[in-house]
């Protein structure tokens, strides 16, 4: 893959937030595309579109039944930050669940009332990148919450609030903090993207390389995720290799060999049939291969799953929405659909970041036109919606954070 890979995304992919997103993400793009193109000469009349009127814009969303209708008003939020809605969200033709909640215009996340102090461990509610900040090498910290990749370095911020820097490659990098937020795995994308990883021990600032598995073969969306803090599970377009980091072995593994995956807490596979075949959720607990039908939720994407359930994002023939489902089941428990202004949402702007130990979700939400993003934690029971932190960082920048601080677990 050329150097020019990124440009040539970005284009392609142009109502994403950035590129270099995961195959999921921009196989999804594209059905959303293809489907507002087979919609013709109708989709042209009714396509969420922008307008400016009297200097103001307004943005029309098109809903499930293919309807036009402005979004909600301000001053439309219950308390918590729950919005009301005039009319029962829509459901685009599947049944509505009990659990269905009022549909969330996004473009107000920052309306949205403060979460708890604390709801993440460390987190402060403004998260801003320093320009430069002293090496971990001969500064090293415990853990670090959260890393973002900016140019050559990547930035650590640490419970304390101080950040740390480490070099990465120039090759269209990639990070992975572990559970608990004691290493960062990087590693190249792109030419050359089967050489090694390099994994950063915060606490001694020493820096370990681990190879590729032998036999591996590179393929053009291959990426890593810690299953513990001491292993790394490879995904290799059809299966999958855990790697130990400390001693380099490495073990051949059934999946994820399908579309969008995760781990649970324990580090056991979930993952979501591609498009072209039934949607279905494929359950790995136990090196087993246990199929749900997505019957009820339609096909998940940014997905993220703990012992009993699993939270994600579709738009499967209904208006984008996240939902809570029932990881024996796949039934869903609980639905916030999503107000989506021409698939900004949809296409990658808006995820599930973590599944927490309570039963809350947390969001990942871009603000469109910026490389900004905010942190939003969502009770799937109550509906309250709240504002976790806001995240300065630019177009071009990846954020990853330690899980286990996200769950709220410890």
């Amino acid at each position: 893959m050329s150097d020019h890979l990124g440009p040539v995304l970005h284009r392609a992919t142009d109502e994403l937030p950035a590129p270099g997103l995961t195959r999921a993400v921009l196989r999804e793009a594209a059905r959303r595309r293809a489907r507002r193109r087979a919609a013709g000469a109708v989709v042209a009349a009714v396509l969420a579109s922008v307008l400016v009127v009297g200097g103001a814009t307004v943005l029309v969303e098109v809903t499930g039944d293919g309807t036009a209708t402005p979004p909600a008003t301000s001053g439309t939020t219950g308390s918590g930050g729950t919005p009301r809605s005039a009319e029962p969200s829509p459901s685009g033709g599947r049944e509505l669940v009990e659990g269905t909640q009022p549909r969330w215009d996004p473009r107000r996340v920052d309306d949205l009332p403060a979460a708890g102090p604390g709801t993440v461990a460390s987190l402060p509610p403004v998260v801003t990148v320093p320009s430069q900040a002293p090496a971990l090498a001969g500064a090293p910290v415990p853990a670090a919450v959260l890393a973002v990749r900016r140019g050559p370095q990547a930035y650590l911020l640490a419970p304390d609030g101080s950040w740390r820097s480490v070099p990465v490659a120039d090759r269209y990098p990639r990070l992975a903090l572990n559970p608990s937020g004691t290493a960062l795995a990087v590693w190249a994308y792109g030419d050359g993207a089967d050489d090694r990883v390099v994994v950063h021990d915060l606490a001694s600032g020493t820096t370990t390389t681990v190879g590729y598995p032998s036999g591996f073969v590179p393929f053009d969306f291959q990426t890593w995720r810690w299953t513990d803090d001491d292993t790394l599970l490879l995904d290799d377009g059809g299966g999958g290799w855990l790697v130990d980091v400390r001693g380099g072995a490495a073990a051949r593994v059934a999946g994820p060999a399908e579309g969008p995956w995760t781990t649970d807490p324990r580090g056991e596979v979930v993952e979501v049939t591609d498009f072209g075949r039934p949607a279905e959720l494929v359950d790995r607990a136990g090196g087993g291969e246990r199929r749900v039908p997505l019957t009820a939720s339609g096909r998940l994407g940014s997905i993220e799953a703990d012992a009993g359930t699993v939270a994600g994002t579709s738009y499967d023939e209904r208006p984008f929405s996240v939902l809570v489902v029932d990881r024996a089941t796949a039934r869903p428990r609980a639905v916030l659909p999503i107000v989506d202004p021409q698939a900004n949402y949809g296409n990658g702007g808006l995820g599930v970041l973590a599944l927490r130990e309570d039963g809350t979700v947390l969001l990942r939400v871009t603000v469109p036109g910026t490389g900004t993003s905010r942190v939003v934690h969502w009770d799937p029971r109550s509906g309250a919606l709240a504002l976790v932190a806001a995240l300065r960082t630019e177009l071009e920048d990846m954020v990853t954070f330690a899980d286990a601080r996200l769950r709220g677990e410890g």
